[in-house]
């Protein structure tokens, strides 16, 4: 692959966009400045439905194209519509006679082996209809649209920060940053997508290229967990402070806090709930006895131990959600004092679709 296409996966593995609309609009102007990002964008937008949609035709895509953006989006496009043939042959199958002839016509497309794999039973439930471009353009606008409207109550904002709260990855605007801006159209310099099991640290793509070369969101990353780690960690949770530092990564403008689901891994069950408050009423009715201390010892015999343990448990429970929110609001601090004066164009037209 050349350095031209090279440096344009990377600009879309790293959401560095020269031109954030490229990502909500797809394109497919190939000519003039820019003509190899938007091919990218459009080529990232494919090969992720494809994937999606028939794994084996994704592999098929893998083989046969070379290492070039142009084969690549060539063989997308052929093998989008493989899928469809395939689909069309699905719903032939399906009909009490059939149109063999169609069928016959349609498997001229596919090797024997291919052939073979797909008249096989069931193999219908492997493949999905591939998005078009038209369809994943349409589904960006809606989401733009729904991320500016003021409808997104998940969305908090700290100085030059721009907080998201979500339950699940399905919550976010697909592929673009389109929550950086708010419905008043101001952009802001940095996101945090806080997540049950993930904190997600962005830089907005609009930053300048001065600020984009100072920026290191994974050095602040790592520098939230080292001091997490010393307020919140303890010796039987050392092994998920090493875990959470091995899952995460990124780039220097997007950084994953991931693992974070092992800590409070020793939360209580149900039933451990269940035995500690037992256990902290049999203590109470044991120490209120007008009963010697001996006495009172024979009684928590055991009991005392097993009460200790529950209760550390129940520390262990909030961990995370701790952890994940001193992690935050460190970053938080750190972007705002360092790039306290970074500001981001605030004219809404920028990102209006003509």
């Amino acid at each position: 692959m050349n350095w031209e296409d090279v440096k344009e996966v990377s600009v879309v593995d790293s959401a560095t966009y020269s031109n954030l609309e490229n990502t909500i609009s797809m394109s497919k102007n190939l000519k003039g400045k820019g003509k190899k990002e938007r091919l990218a964008v459009i080529i990232n937008a494919m090969v992720t439905t494809i994937i999606k949609s028939n794994k084996a035709l994704a592999t098929k895509l893998v083989k046969e194209s070379a290492p070039s953006l142009i084969s690549v989006y060539s063989n997308a496009l052929r093998i989008s519509k493989l899928n469809s043939d395939q689909l069309k042959v699905f719903s032939e199958l399906k009909k009490e006679n059939p149109n063999w002839e169609l069928i016959e016509e349609i498997s001229k497309n596919f090797t024997p082996s291919e052939n073979k794999k797909m008249l096989r039973s069931g193999a219908e439930k492997n493949i999905k209809p591939v998005s078009s471009v038209e369809q994943m353009r349409n589904k960006d606008l809606e989401s733009k649209e729904k991320n500016v409207s003021g409808e997104r109550k998940d969305f908090t904002t700290h100085g030059n920060v721009l907080v998201q709260k979500a339950q699940s990855i399905k919550e976010n605007p697909p592929r673009f940053l389109g929550n950086l801006i708010s419905k008043e159209g101001k952009r802001f310099p940095f996101i945090i997508k806080e997540y049950p099991f993930l904190i997600q640290i962005q830089g907005n793509a609009n930053l300048s290229k001065e600020v984009k070369d100072t920026v290191d969101l994974g050095e602040i990353a790592k520098r939230a967990v080292d001091e997490a780690e010393r307020k919140l960690g303890s010796f039987s949770n050392k092994w998920a402070w090493d875990i959470i530092r091995k899952e995460s990564g990124g780039h220097k403008t997007i950084w994953n806090i991931s693992g974070l689901t092992t800590l409070g891994a020793a939360s209580m069950s149900g039933a451990e709930r269940a035995e500690t408050k037992y256990l902290k009423d049999y203590k109470s009715r044991a120490t209120s006895i007008k009963y010697d201390k001996k006495a009172k010892k024979r009684l928590m015999t055991n009991k005392e131990d097993r009460l200790k343990e529950l209760e550390n448990k129940k520390e262990e429970g909030t961990l995370r959600k701790d952890a994940i929110e001193f992690i935050k609001n460190f970053i938080i601090k750190e972007l705002n004092e360092k790039y306290k004066n970074v500001v981001i164009p605030q004219d809404k037209e920028d990102y209006e679709m003509k």
